[in-house]
């Protein structure tokens, strides 16, 4: 287990994304989209997953559909539909509630979870925590928690 605090995600997630070989499954409440990857640490994940795809990794990204209301719904589509027209399968989560998770799985072997969003305040200005555990058996809850959420959307 490895304690990822602030911008250490980053320095983490993409190569272990870059490293992917068969599947990436990530859960995501808010995912910004920002065309210059020179100026936003944060689109070098979403080009990173582009690059995944291109290889041939299977990712499926389950993301809060947010309201017309709060703006957020504006904020994932612009990068789901990119993500989407790139090869992802995409689903919005519009079941009750707030999907709030921040989780994503590759190769069914690694898991990181916590409070990272996948947008420029979670990465640079918000103080945020998450954990990086290895291991398929340690991570089969995360695995099972994603397939239930997938096949109720």
């Amino acid at each position: 287990m490895m304690i990822l605090i602030g911008k250490n995600y980053l320095k983490t997630a993409i190569p272990l994304i870059d490293n992917a070989k068969t599947n990436i499954d990530i859960l995501m409440y808010q995912w910004g989209y920002y065309s210059s990857p020179v100026k936003c640490t944060i689109q070098q994940i979403t080009l990173a997953i582009k690059s995944a795809i291109i290889r041939g990794v299977t990712v499926r990204i389950l993301i809060h559909a947010g309201s017309p209301a709060d703006g957020l719904r504006r904020k994932n589509s612009e990068t789901m539909s990119h993500l989407g027209s790139w090869g992802a399968n995409v689903k919005w989560y519009k079941k009750s509630g707030t999907m709030h998770s921040k989780l994503l799985l590759i190769d069914k072997t690694l898991a990181i979870c916590g409070s990272h969003n996948y947008s420029k305040k979670s990465m640079s200005g918000n103080i945020e925590t998450s954990v990086l555990v290895e291991g398929s058996g340690e991570i089969r809850p995360f695995l099972d928690y994603f397939d239930i959420l997938w096949g109720q959307n």
